[in-house]
């Protein structure tokens, strides 16, 4: 009776850990890839992946302000 109460505890523990492997690997094979909002010399803030005058540095305050402000 003890060994086949063994038996079962060691089953059941290889299929958890099995389990465990397995679901880590799927989590990592379907999470989404992110994309970074950083960029050389500018931060995509709504992350559409094109450079707008109120993100762009190199364009005059008053007029990324104005951009900023009609986006609102």
């Amino acid at each position: 009776m003890q060994l086949k109460n063994n038996i079962y505890k060691l089953s059941f523990l290889i299929t958890f850990v099995v389990f465990m492997v397995c679901q880590n690997s799927i989590a990592q094979t379907y999470q989404p890839k992110m994309k970074s909002i950083y960029h050389k010399g500018w931060i995509d803030l709504n992350k559409h992946g094109v450079i707008d005058i109120y993100e762009d540095p190199n364009q005059p305050t008053e007029k990324r302000i104005d951009d900023l402000l009609s986006k609102m």
